[in-house]
């Protein structure tokens, strides 16, 4: 995060000056809506000990949507939908000789607010992000007996489906970020940035950090 700050404030003196210069002054961003896609590589990391009693998470990709309104050509606010499914290993160690590890992929959802402030009014601007919102690490273990239901449908006649309830957790989450963004075109553009993200546990636990590098592809109108 310090390397990204550094970069803004290296870079940005060069781009005011090459927006007034170079960039065209007809893609006001004030009072629009704007949809975004991004994909982004999510960092590993580890909750409690990796060798007695605790989980790591890999590395893996994630996937978001979400919508914002342009209050003027630096403010916006929004919210935001996360999807990643991460493998990872838990181990535990009941201290009474009970111990024992599984390895499985985890699905992670998160929805956020997030607050973003464009640096520069102009279409190729730094930007930086505070974020929060809750998350939801959804184990995919089944936690109990399963469930079945049934019910007529009037194509299919009657229709069963078994359910099963799985080990999950949803906590408050919070982040900041810092980039770059390009309105390429009046209705289209692309912002890029580097994130830092942490779960609140509660009770006096670490929280963990997930690093997330991503770009993200923006629909104005």
């Amino acid at each position: 995060m310090r390397i990204v700050m550094l970069m803004v404030g290296l870079l940005g003196p060069m781009l005011a000056v090459a927006q007034g210069t170079f960039l065209p002054r007809n893609m006001e961003r004030a009072d629009t809506w704007e949809t975004s896609l991004s994909y982004g590589e999510q960092s590993s990391e580890a909750i409690g000990s990796e060798t007695d009693t605790g989980i790591r998470f890999d590395s893996t990709s994630n996937f978001a949507f979400g919508l914002h309104y342009n209050f003027n050509n630096h403010l916006s606010l929004g919210g935001e939908f996360q999807f990643a499914k991460p493998d990872y290993t838990a181990n535990w160690n009941d201290g009474m000789g009970e111990s024992g590890s599984i390895s499985h992929e985890a699905s992670v959802f998160t929805a956020q607010l997030r607050g973003i402030w464009n640096v520069f009014s102009g279409p190729l601007t730094p930007f930086l992000e505070a974020n929060i919102g809750w998350t939801n690490i959804d184990s995919n273990v089944v936690d109990g007996l399963p469930a079945t239901g049934c019910w007529y449908d009037p194509w299919w006649g009657y229709v069963c489906r078994t359910y099963y309830t799985t080990y999950d957790e949803s906590n408050m989450s919070y982040g900041l970020a810092a980039g770059g963004r390009w309105d390429i075109t009046s209705g289209f553009g692309v912002r890029a940035g580097y994130s830092r993200q942490w779960i609140d546990l509660g009770g006096g636990a670490s929280d963990p950090e997930f690093n997330v590098a991503r770009i993200e592809l923006l629909w104005r109108f």
